[in-house]
């Protein structure tokens, strides 16, 4: 049936939390098949996650709460674990009575991966430009999203923190304004461009020189400069 089609993971469980369905992708996913576990226990939850799988089934059996897009930690049969994303409800009868509960369940196991991975490289990056003898500054709209420790220096602050969300133009000096609009629109295009040199103005009013280039990227998942 349409059940056993689906990709995903479908499973059920009755009000004692013993299983009352469990389809093939079930059977793929986590490698038990439907045999060895209906009439018996979910066997999927890792032994340090059983308080947990308890406060969501109670929340449904007793609550009647729905839960969306969980990402849970799980076991398979072979004793490897996988991050799955979960949709679950309480199963009801004709009386309104709550009978169990049914979770969707798709292995995100990848993507999770994937995150991390993605986490651990920003982080190794973000370490390195912290401690670059280089001033770096990232803007999004024109406003400051970030700048190290060298580059809060440069314009005079003490802690990186007092420049975030300002606009990049109070720094530039108003005789470099139409230079660096353009310098920002070339970059913003993917263009290229050489050193250029600047005068900027720190946040006590005096003015610095300093060589500058730029480039387009992603920052925050917008795009940035």
């Amino acid at each position: 049936g349409v059940i056993n089609c689906s990709p995903a993971a479908i499973v059920s469980l009755d009000r004692e939390a013993r299983l009352t369905l469990w389809n093939k992708a079930a059977e793929e996913i986590f490698g038990w098949n439907k045999e060895e576990v209906l009439g018996g226990p979910y066997p999927a939850v890792p032994e340090d996650l059983k308080d947990e799988f308890s406060h969501i089934f109670n929340a449904q059996m007793v609550h009647r709460e729905f839960f969306t897009d969980l990402s849970l930690r799980r076991q398979k049969k072979d004793g490897s674990q996988i991050f799955v994303s979960a949709n679950t409800a309480p199963l009801t009868d004709e009386s309104g009575e709550v009978t169990g509960f049914l979770s969707v369940m798709i292995n995100s196991t990848d993507r999770i991966q994937a995150e991390a991975a993605l986490r651990e490289s920003e982080e190794r990056y973000r370490s390195l430009v912290e401690i670059l003898p280089s001033a770096v500054l990232v803007h999004i709209d024109r406003k400051i999203s970030y700048i190290n420790p060298k580059g809060a220096l440069v314009l005079g602050a003490e802690q990186p923190e007092e420049l975030i969300g300002r606009h990049v133009m109070d720094f530039i000096h108003h005789d470099f304004h139409k230079k660096s609009k353009e310098r920002i629109a070339a970059i913003e295009a993917r263009r290229n461009l050489p050193r250029a040199e600047l005068k900027l103005v720190r946040l006590d009013r005096t003015t610095v020189a300093v060589e500058a280039t730029g480039r387009r990227i992603i920052y925050d998942g917008k795009p940035a400069v």
